[in-house]
């Protein structure tokens, strides 16, 4: 895109070195159509006989009858001839024609400097054009990125039962999106400068953000806390899809203060005893996280309460463990304190064991 400028200052240095060249011709032209004695006279220059004055003697003057006739009429008539012989005197239009001349290459060296400009100044307005599209879908793309996962960062439901993986970053598909995330983040800072090889840089990190996000997301899914499986026994099948629907219902209701045993799906009969079990685990950590997000909670009680309604999740699953419990500890943690940051940001969330 710099050719423009260097066309056009060479077209200007072009401009300037024929107006030279011009110049010269014009003068050199002028001189030569000048008569001799013309050009002492243009100078200033008094080229006539010293006179008596000076000390030099004039030449002696004859009387004009002291001369024979024929010599008289040839002086009288002899300037009369030689002038009818000196050549013609064309300075005015040599003078002329170079000024139109110099006029002539001015203008078209203007013309073709100014058409220079101007397609340089188009070819950078399109430039500009092309890296501001570039510039506006890498945006997209990472603001459409950042919603994502903060409404998977802030859906508790989402973090323990949908996708857990996609918090933990010892996961190599999730490492992987976190990585491809910082190098998206740090590729938009490169790109303030708006230069062609930054902002297709931040394109590609954004790109590759998203792909690598699809894949950790998908990847989680599969790991996640579902539906029991057709393959399980009749009996069985019924049993945990009644867990997996009243511990999906909690984070309904701990995030929508709705009834923990509404989840969409018939209630089991009341007083049997799966009723009772999951209905009564279900409602107690309702309470427990519920004192969690109270503001009068101390970071103490926020901890005990935390530990508590981890313990029953984890028994809501058949197959739970304690590493299982500990990671569903952490991940509560967490996004209580992502919660209370964001509802109060000059306020920061207590250290473990230090009360409010």
């Amino acid at each position: 895109m710099a050719g423009g400028p260097q066309r056009a200052k060479n077209a200007l240095h072009a401009a300037i070195t024929g107006l030279l060249f011009i110049g010269m011709i014009g003068g050199l032209a002028y001189a030569a159509g000048t008569a001799p004695g013309e050009i002492p006279d243009m100078l200033g220059i008094d080229d006539s006989p010293a006179d008596t004055a000076s000390g030099t003697p004039a030449p002696p003057q004859t009387p004009a009858a002291d001369y024979p006739q024929a010599v008289v009429d040839g002086m009288v008539q002899g300037p009369q001839s030689a002038q009818a012989t000196e050549p013609a005197d064309y300075t005015a239009v040599g003078v002329v024609l170079g000024i139109v001349t110099a006029v002539i290459v001015a203008v078209t060296v203007a013309f073709f400097a100014g058409r220079a400009l101007h397609r340089g100044y188009r070819a950078r307005r399109a430039e500009r054009a092309a890296l501001n599209e570039l510039y506006a879908e890498a945006l997209t793309i990472r603001n459409d990125l950042d919603a994502k996962y903060t409404a998977f960062e802030m859906d508790l439901e989402d973090v323990i039962l949908k996708r857990p993986l996609l918090a933990d970053t010892t996961d190599p598909v999730t490492a992987c999106f976190y990585t491809a995330q910082e190098a998206m983040q740090d590729a938009f800072v490169r790109a303030g400068r708006r230069d062609g090889e930054t902002v297709q840089a931040a394109l590609d990190a954004a790109r590759a953000a998203r792909t690598a996000w699809e894949a950790a997301s998908t990847h989680a899914l599969k790991r996640s806390l579902t539906p029991p499986a057709a393959a399980e026994p009749a009996r069985a099948r019924v049993i945990n899809s009644r867990k997996f629907a009243r511990a999906k219902a909690f984070f309904s209701t701990a995030l929508h203060t709705r009834d923990p045993l509404r989840a969409g799906e018939p209630e089991p009969a009341a007083g049997s005893p799966d009723h009772d079990d999951v209905s009564s685990k279900v409602d107690r950590v309702r309470r427990l996280l519920a004192r969690v997000a109270s503001e009068d909670a101390s970071a103490r009680e926020r901890e005990l309460a935390i530990d508590k309604a981890a313990a029953i999740l984890a028994s809501l699953r058949e197959t739970s463990t304690i590493a299982e419990r500990e990671a569903i500890t952490s991940r509560i943690r967490t996004i209580d304190t992502r919660r209370r940051e964001i509802e109060m940001p000059a306020q920061k969330a207590l250290p473990v064991g230090v009360s409010a």
